[in-house]
């Protein structure tokens, strides 16, 4: 069980929009947010259970562990019930861009009509950088995980996505109005 805190107090973007509007009853508007990471720091802690730990406990299980260095030349792990240290992940905050109508239907009712792109794709990965060589991680390098040691990577295989919205609003008078949309 791995759980971790990290945060960035600082993460710069640009965002840019504009609002055009040729007629009282009709505007359009567009707005775009660009990409960018936060380069998050905090503490980790990751438990094992008490199997994983007894499994390759050096004292309890010489033997044992002496033939999984044999066979996993890249290390076996120290048979520690929990390690916790110091974490970096990169998050990366994907570009969006909206756009969308308003038509002024009648003095009292607007329609308004949306639609969004959000970039997710461009998250390839969840990567975790420890300050320290992991028990599990020494594990899986023997069989082909490339992060190393150190570095977990987690693939999110998330995927660009376009949305829509329309929306409903009833101007009740100059200070109150009633709002509505899917």
């Amino acid at each position: 069980e791995l759980e971790f805190d990290a945060e960035d107090s600082f993460v710069t973007n640009i965002n840019v929009g504009f609002l055009w509007k040729p007629t009282p009853w009709f505007s359009w508007g567009l707005t775009y947010q660009a990409e960018s990471t936060a380069h998050t720091e905090g503490t980790f802690n990751l438990n094992y259970s008490d199997s994983w730990a007894s499994l390759f406990s050096r004292s309890d299980n010489a033997e044992v562990v002496n033939v999984l260095n044999a066979i996993f030349p890249k290390g076996v792990p120290n048979g520690r019930n929990s390690e916790s240290g110091k974490i970096e992940v990169d998050l990366v905050l994907p570009s969006h861009l909206s756009t969308g109508i308003s038509l002024q239907l009648t003095p009292n009712w607007k329609l308004n009509l949306d639609i969004k792109r959000s970039d997710w794709g461009s998250w390839e990965a969840l990567e975790l950088n420890f300050d320290q060589e992991i028990d599990f991680l020494l594990l899986a390098q023997n069989f082909g995980s490339e992060g190393g040691s150190t570095t977990l990577s987690l693939p999110r295989k998330y995927e660009t996505v376009w949305n829509w919205g329309v929306g409903v609003e009833y101007q009740y008078s100059d200070s109150f109005a009633l709002r509505m949309g899917y």
